[in-house]
C-alpha cells in the first residue's frame, strides 16, 4: 500500500515540474536576432571621381542599427570620409604604372542590443582613357566627334540637319541669320545708310579734319590703331564687317577707317623715314636709320643686319641704380650702357634716346601680322626680330620684373624673364604725356586729356553710389560684349563702345602696387580680371584681344571665354 502512496506522489511531483517548466519556457524573453549588414554592390570607377559606400540598405528585423563602422581590407589606402556612418566617401588615386586596381572594404554594423554582421563589398578603380585622334573623350569613353556642320546644317542628336534659307542677293547667312552686306570703305569715303559716300568736308593724307580746318596730325592727342581691318563672326574671318550678330568692332573705328593710306604705313599708321644726321625722307627712301610717327610724334630706332651698334641680334639685361646684381649696370651689356653710346653717337640728330613704355612701344604693333610675325610694318621698320622687347615699365611688385612687348603677335607679359636675362630693345626719343583723368559731375563717367576718350567710370553691372563702384560686375562672352555696348549705346543716346586693345591697355597703371594695375582713385572697385577689347584676332576669328588688368597683361583668348566689360566713347 505505500508503494502505490509513493508512485501517486512521484507522478504528483512529476507534473508538476513539468508544468513549472512550462510556465518558465512561456515567459522567458525572445533571443535576438543579428542585423543583415548590406554593403551594397561591386562597383567599377574612374580614377579621381568621388565613390560612395552605401550600407543604408542594412536590415534589423527585431530592433534598430546603432553603428556603423566602415574599414578597408584591400588595396592602396584611402582616405575614408564618414566611416562611422551608413553612407561613406572617398576618392581614388591610381599610380601611373597600374592600369586599375582593386579596392575592398568591410562594412560592420551593431544594433541596440550589441549584435554585430559584416558583408563586403569591392570597387575597381580604372584609369581614364587616353583617346587617340580622331577619337575624343565622352562621358570617359572614346568616341568619335560629332560632325563639324556647315552652316546652315545645324547639329541634332549627332547628325548635321540641312535649314533651307534664301537670302537676298545683297544679303549673306551668317550664325543662322540673313544679314545685310555692308561695304569697306576706304578713306576719305565713310559708310553712310549702307553706302561709301565722300563726306561734304575732307582733308587729303597726311592732314586730318580738326574743328572744321584740316591740320597735321598732333602728337599724342590719339592713339595709333591696331591696324586691324577685319572683324569676326565668331567661327570665320569676315573683311567686310557690319554683321549684325557681332557689332561695333575695332575694324569699323579709327584711323584704319578713317586714314587708310598704306604708302606712310598700313592701315591707319602715319610714319616717315629719318637720315642717321636727324633729316626727313622721302616715303621712297631706300637707307634710313630711324622712323617718326606723326601721330604719336615719337622717333624711333631702325635696326640693322650689319653687327653695329644697332645690329638686330644684339642683347641686353636692364639694370639700374637699385638694381645691379651682377654690376654690370652701365657696362656695354646693358640697355643703359647701350642708350649710353647710341646718345653720344647723335643718332638721328637726337641726344634723349631712352627705353620705351608699354604703352609707347605697343603703340607702333601692328595686330593685322599674327603669329609668326613679326607685328610691324617692316616697310619701315626692317630686321625686326620675332621676339619679346624689353620696356621701361618696371613691375613694383617685383623687382626683376619688367613688362616685355612680345612682336610675334604682340602680346604684352610681364613674366617671362628676369632683367638680367639677355634682351632686345627698341629705343625712342620724345616725350609723350601720361593719362590726366578728371571726372564727371555726376562722377559716372571720365575723360582722359591725353587720349581724348570718355571712359564709364564702373565695369558693366556695377553702379556708381557717390563713393565708389558697387555691386557685380557682368561677366560676357565677346559677342555678349559687343552685343551689350551695341544695347548701351542705343539706350542711352550716347555713342558707346568696346574699346579697341590700345585704348583698354592705357588704362593699366603698371607703377601700381595694388592688387589690380589701374588707378583705383579714379576706377574704384574695379573687378579683379579680364576685360574684353573689340579687337578680333587677325586670322582666327574665334579668338579676340583681351586686357587683364589684374595683370598687366594683354592677350587673345577664346571668343566663348568670359570677360568683363568697360565701355568708352570719343569727345563729341
Amino acid at each position: 500500500m505505500a508503494s502505490v502512496h509513493f508512485i501517486k506522489r512521484v507522478i504528483f511531483e512529476s507534473g508538476l515540474l513539468l508544468a513549472l517548466s512550462a510556465f518558465t519556457l512561456a515567459n522567458a524573453a525572445p533571443k535576438n536576432i543579428k542585423p543583415v549588414a548590406i554593403a551594397g554592390s561591386s562597383q567599377s570607377v574612374f580614377v579621381d571621381s568621388v565613390i560612395t559606400l552605401n550600407g543604408s540598405q542594412s536590415t534589423d528585423t527585431d530592433g534598430s542599427i546603432t553603428k556603423w563602422r566602415w574599414t578597408q581590407i584591400k588595396g592602396s589606402k584611402v582616405k575614408l570620409t564618414n566611416a562611422n556612418q551608413a553612407i561613406a566617401t572617398f576618392t581614388p588615386t591610381l599610380k601611373a604604372s597600374k592600369p586599375s586596381t582593386l579596392l575592398a572594404f568591410k562594412l560592420t554594423v551593431t544594433d541596440n542590443k550589441k549584435a554585430s554582421a559584416s558583408a563586403k563589398t569591392e570597387v575597381t578603380v580604372k584609369p581614364i582613357p587616353v583617346c587617340k585622334k580622331p577619337l575624343i573623350l565622352q562621358n570617359n569613353i572614346c568616341s568619335n566627334p560629332p560632325p563639324d556642320c556647315v552652316p546652315p546644317q545645324t547639329l541634332k542628336d549627332g547628325v548635321c540637319l540641312e535649314h533651307k534659307v534664301v537670302c537676298l542677293s545683297t544679303q549673306v547667312f551668317i550664325n543662322g541669320l540673313c544679314v545685310n552686306l555692308q561695304p569697306a570703305c576706304k578713306a576719305p569715303t565713310i559708310l553712310k545708310g549702307g553706302n561709301c559716300i565722300t563726306p561734304e568736308f575732307f582733308c587729303d593724307l597726311p592732314l586730318v579734319l580738326k574743328n572744321n580746318a584740316c591740320v597735321i596730325a598732333g602728337p599724342l592727342g590719339h592713339f595709333n590703331d591696331t591696324g586691324i581691318t577685319n572683324c569676326s563672326d565668331g567661327g570665320a574671318n569676315v573683311s567686310g564687317c557690319g554683321i549684325t550678330q557681332f557689332p561695333r568692332q575695332d575694324a569699323e573705328f579709327g584711323r584704319d577707317v578713317s586714314h587708310y593710306n598704306d604708302s606712310d604705313g598700313h592701315a591707319g599708321f602715319n610714319f616717315t623715314k629719318i637720315s642717321a644726321t636727324g633729316a626727313e625722307l622721302p616715303l621712297d627712301a631706300n637707307e634710313w636709320s630711324c622712323v617718326k610717327d606723326n601721330i604719336t610724334g615719337l622717333v624711333w630706332e631702325v635696326k640693322t643686319n650689319d653687327d653695329g651698334l644697332h645690329d638686330k641680334d644684339l642683347t641686353y639685361s636692364l639694370y639700374s641704380p637699385e638694381f645691379n646684381p651682377k654690376n654690370e649696370f652701365a657696362t656695354s651689356t646693358d640697355a643703359s650702357g647701350f642708350i649710353t653710346q647710341v646718345n653720344n653717337q647723335h643718332f638721328c640728330g637726337k641726344t634723349d634716346w631712352r627705353i620705351p613704355t608699354t604703352n609707347e612701344l605697343q603703340s607702333i604693333v601692328d595686330y593685322s601680322i599674327p603669329l609668326p610675325g613679326p607685328s610691324i610694318d617692316q616697310n619701315f621698320f626692317p630686321n625686326t626680330r620675332i621676339n619679346a622687347f624689353w620696356t621701361h615699365s618696371l613691375n613694383p611688385r617685383y623687382p626683376n620684373k619688367t613688362w616685355l612687348v612680345y612682336f610675334e603677335d604682340g602680346r604684352i607679359f610681364d613674366d617671362s624673364r628676369d632683367r638680367d636675362d639677355g634682351g632686345y630693345i627698341r629705343v625712342v626719343s620724345g616725350t609723350s604725356s601720361s593719362p590726366a583723368y578728371s571726372i564727371s559731375n555726376d562722377g559716372q563717367e571720365v575723360t582722359d586729356s591725353m587720349t581724348g576718350l570718355i571712359w564709364q567710370r564702373c565695369a558693366d553691372g556695377m553702379q556708381w553710389n557717390g563713393f565708389s563702384c558697387v555691386g557685380t560686375a557682368n561677366g560676357f562672352m565677346f559677342q555678349e560684349a559687343l552685343l551689350r555696348a551695341n544695347l548701351v549705346k542705343n539706350t542711352s543716346g550716347k555713342n558707346w563702345r568696346l574699346p579697341n586693345m590700345k585704348e583698354l591697355a592705357s588704362l593699366i597703371d603698371t607703377s601700381s602696387n595694388n592688387e589690380i594695375y589701374i588707378d583705383e582713385t579714379v576706377f574704384p572697385g574695379s573687378p579683379f580680371g579680364q576685360y574684353w577689347s573689340s579687337s578680333s584676332y587677325s586670322t582666327d576669328a574665334f579668338f579676340a584681344w583681351i586686357v587683364h588688368l589684374a595683370y598687366g597683361s594683354t592677350y587673345y583668348t577664346y571668343t566663348e571665354d568670359t570677360g568683363f566689360v568697360r565701355l568708352v566713347r570719343d569727345k563729341d
